[in-house]
Parts: structure tokens; C-alpha cells; sequence
């Protein structure tokens, strides 16, 4: 499957992209001193989306270099929904407390879009329980911020176990 693809060479960053007939393209992002074989790479889609660009910084470098190779970002709720219209996710990332559309409301639209997807919502500011109330108890993991990114890597897996 990788062979299909193309590289590039970016800032340290290889970047492989799938051919553009699929009409979206997906980036694997991998670390330069850690490039894996296609036996290590987990090909589930994960979206992430957080208004802090340090978050979703953190979490599309780090998850590639775990073996979560298909990764999106999106910095506010309009853009997650608008690629979510585009393309089916296996796991978002959510920060629930952002300008706009905050996560709650994301989630609900992505519920009814996509009723299968799975949800770990992200925040530093609203309690577990007003979470489950507001969402039926439909998410999938809570975490709290800050986390330890290890922690999130092993949240993750559970996910997809």
C-alpha cells in the first residue's frame, strides 16, 4: 500500500500521500528517525480538533510516530464538521471548549452525520459529569487537560482494542 504513494520530504517530517484519484488526500506523518514499515502503521483515521495550536500540534506529530498514520487536523468545530462531510473518521479528538462551535455541539452533528464514530472528548475546563449529561453518556473516553501524551496514545489503543 505504501509503494502506491507518494513521499516528500518536509522540515524533518516525511509525508506520504495517497493518490489524489481517492479524492482526499491523507497524510501519514512520521518522524525521520523513526520511519515504520506498513506492518507498523494503523490504518484507522483520526481527527483532531482543538483550538490550541499546541494541542493539535502535539497530538499530529506524536500519533504518527505511535502508529496511528492517518491523521487531520482541524482548528475549530466548522472545519472538523466541514471534513467530516468530506471523509468518514474511525476516532475524533475533541476539545470541548472552543470558540464558535464548541465540542458538545460538534459531537452532536457528528453523531447524526456519522452515528458509528468514535468520540474521545478533550478539556481542562468542564466536568466528566456535565459531559455525560449533555451527550447521553454517547462519548466514547473523557481527558482531562493536561494530559501526558502517553496516556492518551494508551486511551487510543483501548479504543481501538
Amino acid at each position: 500500500m505504501l509503494a502506491a504513494k507518494s513521499a516528500i520530504l518536509n522540515s524533518g517530517i516525511i509525508r506520504f500521500r495517497k493518490a489524489t484519484s481517492l479524492r482526499m488526500s491523507t497524510a501519514i506523518l512520521i518522524n525521520r528517525k523513526q520511519v515504520m514499515d506498513a506492518t507498523q502503521i494503523n490504518y484507522k483515521k483520526i481527527l483532531i480538533v482543538d483550538d490550541e495550536r499546541g494541542w493539535r500540534d502535539l497530538l499530529a506529530y506524536e500519533l504518527p510516530n505511535h502508529g496511528y498514520g492517518f491523521v487531520t487536523v482541524a482548528c475549530d468545530g466548522f472545519e472538523a464538521i466541514e471534513k467530516a462531510s468530506q471523509e468518514t473518521f474511525d476516532l475524533v479528538l475533541l476539545d470541548i471548549k472552543m470558540p464558535g462551535m464548541d465540542g458538545i455541539e460538534v459531537f452532536i452533528t457528528l453523531r447524526k452525520s456519522q452515528p458509528h464514530i468514535k468520540v474521545i472528548l478533550m478539556s481542562g475546563h468542564v466536568a466528566e459529569e456535565q459531559i455525560q449529561r449533555k451527550t447521553r453518556s454517547d462519548v466514547t473516553a473523557f481527558i482531562r487537560k493536561p494530559f501526558e501524551i502517553d496516556f492518551m496514545i494508551k486511551s487510543i489503543g483501548q479504543v481501538f482494542a
